[in-house]
């Protein structure tokens, strides 16, 4: 009993040392306050249609959102095609459409190699 209770106060000082230090009462439904702490720039290469909606464009959108609330300025190099989103502290730069493509399937074609060589043109 004695060791349970212990165990139990050990785990709830280290859970305060964690929200204290991290900040995650903010995470976890507090206040709103400090969200925007860690800064910097992120660079994220979507090599798909951004957006549409579909499993990964809205994975890739929702962590854009996560690096956007935490205070990063983020930039996105992604396909010629898909749906302009305004997200604060994102912007979006879309590769050439050399090749006129008007929608990419899903999975792997010599359409999307192309298009990911424009994507690389726009990083170098």
């Amino acid at each position: 009993m004695f060791c349970q209770k212990a165990q139990s106060q050990s785990w709830t000082k280290r859970k305060e040392m964690i929200i204290r230090n991290r900040s995650e009462s903010e995470f976890l439904g507090g206040n709103n306050e400090g969200r925007r702490h860690a800064g910097g720039r992120v660079l994220v290469l979507a090599p798909e249609p951004f957006y549409e909606d579909r499993g990964t464009p809205i994975a890739v959108q929702q962590v854009l959102i996560g690096l956007s609330h935490l205070g990063y300025e983020v930039d996105v190099v992604t396909y010629p095609i898909g749906r302009d989103l305004q997200m604060e502290g994102v912007k979006i730069f879309r590769a050439a459409n050399v090749l006129k493509i008007r929608s990419v399937p899903i999975g792997i074609f010599l359409r999307k190699m192309a298009v990911d060589l424009g994507m690389v043109a726009i990083i170098c």
